[in-house]
């Protein structure tokens, strides 16, 4: 005879033989029946919102995203064993499980969950998952100014820049710094700002300022918000830029030499045309 047995597990067969004048006899044997039927893996995903709640099938970038597997399905009713990858190089495993996404990318994140049973049967599902970008703050120079816009060698102009910010507000305080012809070039000053004192928006700004001993040339001056990169912003560009044309030591020299020049030609002139008007009324 044949039989197929639905389930896996361990099951005494009993045979019973007995003859025309009714004698029998019986045999048992345990027959140990192997799971071949592989699990069905299922999971669901969630993170928890700034209010509190739960926001199912979706994650937010820096907050814990919440798996569980709980949906999975095995025709043994033994115990499973769950392994998770969620696609940025970390592992975990358990039936329920939290990861932190960073980094993110637009491709997001193929997060693969394996389930196994006992008998090594394994079932494994995947999903993209892509994290929603973290709302963060955005500092910029809004304006660059100069108390001289052509100085001379040797003065002191003094450097004013405007800072704002968008998207939020801060709390940590960050450096402004002025550099001279490149943002990697010479740093010729700096102003630390406490962020807890800006307001976010762009009706706002935040004034700073510093001093430069003027060396003779045309510069680009360039004012960089946040220099050591202390705040996480959702855009980096943070500089503003402008040019500034000190005149040398000597070409002030020149142009005094040639206004007393103008000067003593003048007043000569002048003398010549007294003289020659006193002659003339003279006679």
């Amino acid at each position: 005879t044949n039989h197929i047995f639905a389930n896996p597990g361990n099951f005494d067969v009993i045979l019973t033989v007995t003859d025309v004048a009714g004698n029998n006899d019986s045999k048992t044997m345990t027959i140990s029946v192997k799971d071949v039927t592989i699990p069905s893996a299922e999971f669901s995903w969630s993170y928890t919102n700034e209010t509190g709640g739960m926001v199912s099938g979706a994650a937010m970038e820096g907050e814990p995203t919440h798996f569980n597997a709980n949906g999975s399905t095995d025709n043994s009713g033994g115990d499973l064993t769950y392994t998770w990858d969620f696609g940025d190089g970390e592992t975990a495993s358990g039936v329920t499980t939290s990861h932190t996404f960073g980094n993110l990318t637009d491709d997001g994140f193929n997060v693969v969950l394996t389930v196994s049973d006992t008998s090594d049967n394994a079932d494994v599902i995947s999903y993209n998952i892509k994290p929603a970008q973290k709302e963060r703050p955005d500092l910029y120079i809004s304006e660059l100014s100069f108390s001289n816009d052509n100085p001379t060698e040797g003065s002191t102009v003094t450097f004013e820049a405007i800072v704002k910010l968008l998207g939020m507000n801060i709390t940590d305080s960050f450096e402004v710094g002025f550099f001279l012809d490149t943002a990697d070039g010479e740093q010729i000053g700096s102003e630390m700002v406490d962020g807890s004192n800006m307001s976010f928006g762009i009706e706002h700004g935040f004034n700073v300022s510093t001093t430069w001993k003027a060396t003779s040339g045309a510069h680009t001056i360039v004012v960089v918000a946040d220099t050591l990169n202390a705040i996480d912003e959702s855009e980096e560009k943070n500089d503003l830029s402008k040019v500034i044309t000190v005149s040398s030591e000597d070409d002030s020299s020149d142009v005094t030499s040639m206004v007393m020049i103008i000067a003593v030609v003048l007043l000569s002139v002048g003398s010549v045309g007294y003289i020659y008007r006193d002659s003339l009324f003279s006679k």
